[in-house]
């Protein structure tokens, strides 16, 4: 993908309108929830505009916002099967205790490290309230064991996923997990990958090495992202027939890239890329990548999962 991000550039144009339309911040019209996707929504289609256009030395830097933009999806995801008044509040909680929390850990910093300065007094709120309503949400919602040692204002994101969509989009959240957390928490084979060199003995580390890599990571899953994001939030973000059909060329523009970036690859592993796929295959892959574009990337993935159980089925039967 990197190779033509004129492609990606002009896609991302055309669905311009669908994002911008969706931007306008209306609190009281539109509640905390609409407001969050609207955030979300401009966050993911930013993100890619982004990895289309950045210098490949930098890359590395940008790959953590694959996951933020993953947790959204999920989350905004599960609460949009709930109750309106039910996710309002749940939002509008979880906005007043993160800003609580976040009062009280800037305070224990600077009145540590800079005393001198002036920084924002902690809200004072019923927090307690707040969490015990959080609490019995989740206990309501698919959580009965949920409690504040264990999950204090909400359950991991990961619960989630597996909760909402199991097969599919918790293994999306877990690949683009591990694929992004592996640019922020300690992880000694992200460390070791960014050396290059012709021997283990004769290497030189620098996040650059591996800019080419992580920019085609960049646009390959902030282009996924997008695409489920506008995929599950439709009935919100009401793209018109134009923006749909954009939608769609940005699903065969990514089905359309020979080699997606794995998290392991086989260069990094000193071994060869297999050849490419026999004709049968290709066949397969056209079929498969043809329901994708037309479906979505996991309603298409639904449909193509039921149709090989059905198979399978009857082959067991024969």
């Amino acid at each position: 993908m990197a190779e033509h991000p004129e492609g990606l550039l002009d896609i991302l144009g055309s669905l311009r309108s669908l994002v911008q339309r969706n931007a306008v911040a209306n609190l009281t019209d539109k509640g905390f929830f609409l407001n969050c996707l609207s955030s979300s929504v401009v966050k993911a289609f930013e993100f890619v505009e982004i990895a289309s256009q950045q210098d490949e030395s930098s890359a590395f830097f940008l790959t953590p916002g694959l996951r933020s933009i993953a947790e959204d999806i999920i989350v905004l995801q599960f609460l949009a099967r709930v109750p309106h008044e039910s996710r309002e509040l749940v939002v509008s909680y979880l906005f007043e205790l993160e800003i609580s929390e976040n009062a009280k850990h800037q305070r224990e910093f600077f009145q540590r490290f800079r005393p001198f300065q002036p920084v924002m007094p902690e809200r004072i709120n019923n927090a307690p309230l707040l969490k015990k309503e959080l609490q019995s949400f989740w206990r309501n919602n698919g959580w009965p064991g949920f409690n504040r040692k264990k999950h204090p204002i909400i359950p991991p994101v990961r619960e989630i996923a597996q909760h909402s969509s199991p097969g599919l989009l918790e293994i999306v959240y877990e690949f683009i997990y591990r694929i992004s957390s592996s640019a922020v928490h300690f992880s000694p084979s992200t460390l070791f990958r960014l050396g290059w060199g012709n021997s283990p003995n004769n290497m030189t580390y620098s996040p650059k090495k591996f800019g080419k890599y992580y920019k085609q990571l960049n646009q390959v899953y902030g282009s996924y992202l997008l695409c489920l994001h506008i995929e599950l939030f439709a009935k919100y973000l009401l793209p018109n027939r134009q923006e749909e059909a954009n939608v769609l060329k940005l699903r065969k523009h990514l089905m359309q890239v020979d080699r997606w970036p794995e998290m392991i690859t086989f260069e990094e592993a000193n071994r060869p890329v297999p050849k490419a796929q026999n004709v049968v295959s290709i066949m397969a892959r056209v079929a498969y990548a043809d329901i994708l574009q037309k479906k979505g990337f996991l309603a298409g993935a639904a449909e193509l999962l039921s149709m090989y159980e059905r198979e399978s089925q009857r082959a067991t039967e024969d």
